[in-house]
Order: C-alpha cells, then sequence, then structure tokens
C-alpha cells in the first residue's frame, strides 16, 4: 500500500485515510453495492461493523440488519483493497452513514463477540465431508 504522500488520486487518499483511521458511520460500497458500516472503533483496531443487509417488505429499499453487528479485527479492511496492486475495490463515504450508529446504539448496542462467532472446521478430505453431511 502506497504511503498517503505518495497517493495523487483525491478519491484513494480518502479512502485511505478511512483505511487507516476508520470513524464510525463510514460506509464502505463498491458502486453502491454495500460491504460494511463501521458502528464502533476500538482502541485496540478492533472494530464492531455491520455487512448484514435487510429488504424492506415491500423490496423497495435496503437497510442494515444491526442486530448481526460483530467484532472484527483491524485485518477486516483489507477486503476493501486490491490484493495484488495498490487501490481501493471499494470507497468509502466518511461518517456516512451515522444515522446506522445511532440506531444500532438506541437498540442498546448489540454485537457478537469475535470469540463467541462461529468458527467453522475445515473438513481434511472429500470422506469427512460426506459424513459430515457438509
Amino acid at each position: 500500500m502506497k504511503l498517503l504522500n505518495d497517493v495523487t488520486n483525491e478519491r484513494d487518499k480518502k479512502n485511505l485515510k478511512a483505511y487507516l483511521d476508520p470513524l464510525p458511520g463510514d460506509y464502505w460500497n463498491e458502486m453502491c453495492v454495500p460491504y460494511f458500516v463501521v458502528l464502533e472503533v476500538w482502541e485496540n483496531g478492533n472494530m464492531i461493523i455491520c455487512d448484514e443487509r435487510e429488504d424492506s417488505p415491500d423490496n423497495s429499499y435496503w437497510t442494515w440488519d444491526l442486530s448481526k453487528a460483530r467484532e472484527v479485527t483491524n485485518n477486516y479492511m483489507k477486503r476493501v483493497c486490491y490484493q495484488h496492486t495498490d487501490g481501493f475495490v471499494a470507497d468509502v463515504s466518511r461518517e456516512g452513514h451515522h444515522w446506522a450508529v445511532e440506531a444500532w446504539k438506541d437498540m442498546g448496542s448489540p454485537f457478537v463477540k469475535l470469540e463467541e462467532q462461529k468458527k467453522v472446521p475445515v473438513p481434511a478430505d472429500f470422506k469427512t465431508v460426506m459424513e459430515q453431511g457438509v
């Protein structure tokens, strides 16, 4: 990843600032396709994010399913970057979804802690997959 001083594209500068220093309400999307919203940032670099959406009953709009907020490490931010070149696959709207932060707080700030998130074991071979019915 380039240093901020080396980035000349204004959009990439904004994205890099948000990547390095996320703020509650930061909304990451790719051409209006939502990735996630940052709900809270902790001193250790972990964040509470929401990347689950729900549609309205008539499918005319979507909103965040804030009941599915979860803790992630700062490595989660790598999903907005290209893997093999500098730049960002998604763009940020700085604090663009601050309303989601307020709604989440009004709900009592529920989230799933890292250690509570279900880890799915990777089967060793095809036979194991078939036995487990995965």
